[in-house]
This record gives structure tokens, C-alpha cells and sequence, in this order.
């Protein structure tokens, strides 16, 4: 399962994507982007999605990157290591 796979399945928990949007008081437009490309979205938005799923976002970390994301990792990297 991909971080946006992830990431749908949990919103889907929570309702529809444009009530999840409404919730966490983010465009439906930015939520629908991000969900195509996890990798190309703030870390501001991933913060703010983590939270109104009330989840790590280091979790997502432990997910593999989506197939059309064209950023290549040679190791996992937490969001928070530094």
C-alpha cells in the first residue's frame, strides 16, 4: 500500500474527502493534489492531514512511495531525524 493508498483509506474512514478538507481547513483542490503525489506536497499539508487523521506522520515514512512519484530514495528517511 502506497502513502496516497494509505492516506485515501484513512480519509475514507473520516467521511468524504470534501468533508475531511472542510474539517481540517484545507482547499478540497490541495487535498486532491496531495493525494496523487504525497512526496510533492508541504510538509505544512502533511502535518495538518496527520493531524485531523490523528496519526504519526512519520507513519507514512514507513510506506512506500507512490509508482509516478519521481523522487528515488536510496534509504528510508524519517521526517523527523534531524
Amino acid at each position: 500500500m502506497t502513502r496516497e493508498e494509505f492516506l485515501k483509506q484513512k480519509i475514507a474512514e473520516h467521511g468524504t474527502m470534501k468533508e475531511f478538507a472542510q474539517k481540517i481547513n484545507m482547499p478540497y483542490t490541495t487535498l486532491f493534489s496531495i493525494l496523487k503525489n504525497v512526496g510533492g506536497a508541504s510538509i505544512d499539508n502533511i502535518l495538518k492531514i496527520c493531524a485531523g487523521l490523528n496519526i504519526k506522520a512519520d507513519t507514512l515514512n514507513n510506506l512506500p512511495l507512490a509508482a509516478n512519484n519521481s523522487i528515488k530514495l536510496n534509504k528510508k528517511v524519517s521526517l523527523f531525524s534531524f
